[in-house]
């Protein structure tokens, strides 16, 4: 009866993240957590270094399944989306984020517009302290869908977000050969 990914609805799951992002911002790690997943290293070691006068951004993304949380919350939370859960998605990171700076404005929280969550989230208040990265599957944009469906959403959030946090884009180097052998006998 586990869910097929992350519960973005529970407060306490929200809380969890805030504490590990505020570890790791605190020079130390977690755990399960980036660059300890098998607990090798003692919590008190910095495994996620800062860049000295640059922002500090902790990398939260679900995993790269498709899945997504069924509770009743989360699939109340945003009725009108469907299968975009992007709002859901982005409002579990901007709840993050805002728990996080309760305690300190200068830690943030990055993760992934990727796939299902490309789409911008125009149901949430995307807190500064957020970056965000766009991923384009690039080697597929031979196909006239694929391009103009992640090029409107790459707009939409140059649009409307530029000029708020850090973006950054995830181009994947394959190449049209690759997107033929994953998804389908063609040629």
């Amino acid at each position: 009866d586990i869910p097929p990914q992350l519960c973005y609805s529970n407060p306490e799951t929200v809380k969890y993240y805030a504490n590990e992002v505020l570890t790791y911002f605190r020079g130390h790690n977690v755990l399960g957590g980036w660059g300890n997943p098998f607990g090798k290293l003692p919590v008190t070691e910095n495994a996620l270094p800062k860049f000295p006068g640059k922002p500090f951004f902790y990398p939260i993304q679900g995993g790269d399944t498709g899945g997504y949380c069924m509770c009743q919350t989360c699939r109340t939370r945003f009725p009108d989306d469907e299968k975009n859960i992007s709002n859901n998605k982005f409002q579990f990171i901007a709840d993050i984020a805002n728990e996080v700076a309760k305690t300190d404005p200068e830690a943030g929280v990055s993760t992934l517009a990727y796939i299902q969550t490309l789409y911008y989230p125009d149901a949430v208040k995307l807190p500064p302290n957020i970056s965000v990265q766009m991923c384009l599957l690039f080697y597929s944009w031979w196909h006239p869908v694929a391009y103009e469906k992640q090029m409107r959403e790459y707009k939409k959030w140059i649009a409307k977000e530029v000029n708020n946090r850090p973006l950054t884009l995830w181009t994947y180097l394959f190449g049209p050969h690759r997107d033929a052998r994953s998804h389908g006998n063609y040629k």
